[in-house]
């Protein structure tokens, strides 16, 4: 990682192949967890913090799973595939 400024760190990506995880060799490959900034209104961003928190999980982790059952019921991912 490298140090941008005060408190903001950057995640750089590996650029050899042993460095990437699970032994891939894509260097896209969708197994991995990128970063994805959004704007969302303060009264929501409230209401999920408090959601996470009473489901005692990270904000993040509240949003990830809400998007990935939001595109299961909609078919942009398959019901199969891996939790």
């Amino acid at each position: 990682m490298r140090r941008l400024h005060r408190s903001v760190t950057r995640v750089v990506s590996p650029r050899r192949p042993q460095d990437i995880p699970n032994g891939s060799t894509n260097m896209n490959d969708t197994s991995r967890k990128v970063i994805c900034n959004l704007r969302i209104d303060s009264e929501i961003k409230a209401a999920a913090m408090k959601a996470a928190k009473a489901d005692r999980r990270t904000l993040t982790s509240l949003i990830e799973n809400l998007l990935e059952d939001h595109c299961r019921r909609t078919g942009h991912i398959s019901q199969s595939a891996q939790q």
